[in-house]
This record gives C-alpha cells, structure tokens and sequence, in this order.
C-alpha cells in the first residue's frame, strides 16, 4: 500500500513539474506610449500636412511640463530659412491659430525648434494684460536682431530707430515711448523693417493690432515683448504704491534704504503692474557668488533677518 501511495505521489509530482515547464511565460509590460493631443503643427516645412504632427501635453517630446495645457512638440526642420506655421485642431482647418501664419527663423540646417501652442485663459490673469490672452502659438527659434513698434503713433515706420526696443536679456525687449497726444492708437511690435510681428493674436506675419489710449500729452506708452511665451503689452506707463524694500547680506541686511518700485523705473519693466523691482549693482561679493557663496537677498516691508 505504502509503495502504491509513493508512486502515486511520484507521478503527480512529475505531471505537475510537465505542466509547470509547459505554461507560458508572463508577458512583458508595455512600454507607456505618449499620448498625442488633438492640436497639430503644420507648416511649409511639412508641406502643410495638418493631421500627422501632433503636439504633446504629457512631458515628452519637448513639452516641459505635462497637463499644463501648453502643448508643445521639438521639431527638425531641415533647412535654414524663414518659414510659416501655423496650429490647428488636427485635421481642421477651420480651428487654427494664428489667422495669419506664424513666422520661423532658423539658421542651421537640421535645426531643432520648440513650437508650443498654450491653450489656457489667461484673460483673468493679475497684472498688466499680455497679448493675446488665449490661442497663443510660439517657436524658440532664432529669433530677429532688433525689434520695432509700429503704428499710427510714427507713420507705421517698422524701422524707425526712435520706437527700436532695448534687449535686456533672457528674451525681454522694451521700449518706453513719449506720444505727444493724448488718444487713441494702434501698433504692434514688428521685427525690424519687416511685418513679421507679435500683436493682438501672438507671432504673425501681419499681426492683429494692439489698441491703446493715452490721458495726457506727452504721456510714456510702454512697449514690452517676452518672446519666451510670443506675448505682448503695448499700455501707457502707471504707477504703484507699496514700501517694499530689498534686504540681504550683500549690504548688511539693512532693511530700510533700498525700496523697489513700480513706476517703471530702477529696472521696474511696467508701472503699476502690481510686480516692484529693483535692478542693483552688487560689488566684491558678487565675485564671491560666481565663485560659490551665494548670495542672500530678502524682500521685506521692514524686518530683521532671521
């Protein structure tokens, strides 16, 4: 009985093991695929195709941040040149911004640039109005070497030398520009004795125009272009109140003798767009930054540091 009972065991045993080795093996996972969204880039550098280039929302394929609704796409274009685009809900036509094209520059062959479309609401945003609040296409391309406002404020002179903006760096460009009238007026920011331009509806090739009306003669309208996002103000220069200060070590935490301002002054942008700023000129210890000790700056209405 015994030996009977162990072959028996035996037996399941070697079945078992049979169809153990026989069972397929757990598959692979699949790899996470990026989704595409229904915002396509299209261009005469892709023969305007508007279904098959798919911007991204989701952190790859050039896109910085996922679900932010800024919808973006690192795309070759094999030649250097100046070249129009444009975005459109993929497969239609009839959704697409801008009205006009988009301009690009590239200056290598094979050069890859960042095209983004950001679909947020930014019309209840704080501070001064950034144009256009929504729809707004941009490229980090190559961008133009001098930037011009042009309007009825100058005879639509796109090169005249009074209305070139300053680069300050880091894709800013601002003019403040002395109307002699007080009224009403257009105008856009153009690249230099060109109409490709950021206006009312971004980056065009002929771009919408931008309203504006100034109280007073002799009034400063402020001219601002952040070609980081493709956006622009053209608005009269305010003021703001507020005692804020700058405090750090590189001026002995003196929280009292360096204010900030919003008046467009000391390196503010734009007055009385609720943002105060203060450019300032470090010395010595500014070498020690670069060298590796930071250095430490505070924004204070009046305390000590901790």
């Amino acid at each position: 009985m015994r030996k009977k009972l162990l072959t028996l065991l035996m037996t399941l045993a070697l079945l078992t093991s049979t169809l153990t080795s026989l069972a397929p093996f757990p598959a692979a996972p699949e790899p996470v695929r990026a989704a595409a969204s229904s915002w396509c880039l299209t261009g005469d550098f892709q023969g305007w195709d508007n279904a098959s280039t798919p911007l991204y929302d989701d952190g790859t394929h050039g896109d910085l941040v996922s679900g932010d609704s800024i919808y973006s796409l690192d795309y070759t274009i094999t030649t250097a040149a100046r070249n129009e685009w444009k975005i459109v809900k993929c497969g239609d036509w009839g959704t697409a911004y801008p009205a006009q094209n988009a301009w690009v520059n590239t200056d290598t062959a094979s050069q890859v640039v960042k095209f983004t479309f950001d679909a947020n609401d930014h019309s209840g945003d704080a501070g001064a109005t950034q144009l256009p609040t929504q729809n707004i296409v941009n490229a980090w391309d190559d961008l133009p070497t001098t930037f011009t406002a042009a309007g009825d404020f100058n005879g639509w002179n796109n090169a005249d030398p009074t209305t070139a903006l300053t680069a300050l760096g880091n894709g800013i460009y601002r003019l403040a520009y002395i109307i002699p009238a007080a009224g009403s007026y257009i105008g856009k920011v153009t690249t230099t004795s060109s109409w490709d331009a950021f206006g009312n509806d971004g980056r065009s090739k002929d771009a919408a125009n931008v309203s504006f009306t100034t109280t007073a003669a002799n009034e400063t309208v402020i001219f601002l272009l952040d070609a980081n996002t493709g956006r622009v103000t053209i608005t009269p220069n305010g003021s703001g109140t507020g005692s804020w200060c700058l405090a750090g070590d590189f001026q002995g935490w003196d929280n009292a003798s360096d204010p900030l301002y919003d008046d467009g002054s000391h390196g503010d942008l734009l007055g009385g767009d609720g943002v105060f700023t203060l450019d300032y000129a470090t010395s010595g210890r500014f070498s020690n930054a670069a060298a590796g000790v930071p250095l430490i700056p505070r924004i204070t209405p009046g305390s000590t540091p901790a």
